[in-house]
């Protein structure tokens, strides 16, 4: 049986944390094929409206949590 890269979702749980100051983030989203799901913790409205678009933009799944 042979996995592909597009058969694997990675789970990236942020709290507080701009998805675009994150290290994390940058690295994943250079990934072609990857299945990002960015979950957001965070209690700051703002950065929580910045990553639901920024993780859109990259047609990543986004959760609010």
């Amino acid at each position: 049986m042979s996995i592909k890269l597009s058969d694997l979702y990675v789970i990236m749980v942020t709290y507080n944390t701009s998805c675009q100051d994150s290290l994390t983030y940058k690295n994943l989203k250079t990934i072609n094929g990857l299945n990002l799901i960015v979950c957001d913790n965070s209690t700051n409205v703002a950065i929580k409206k910045e990553n639901e678009q920024l993780s859109q933009s990259d047609n990543f799944k986004y959760i609010d949590m």
